[in-house]
């Protein structure tokens, strides 16, 4: 099965790619508490 989407990400060396990017991520969690116990991580 092809993924296009990933495929194209990988051709243009874009390495993080969601909506509003890493700086929308940043500037989004800059706010937040984030205790380590609630930290949820599916690579």
């Amino acid at each position: 099965m092809l993924n296009e989407y990933l495929y194209f990400l990988a051709y243009f060396g874009i390495g993080g790619a969601h909506p509003g990017g890493f700086a929308l991520t940043r500037s989004r969690l800059e706010d937040e508490i984030i205790q380590p116990e609630s930290v949820l991580d599916i690579g």
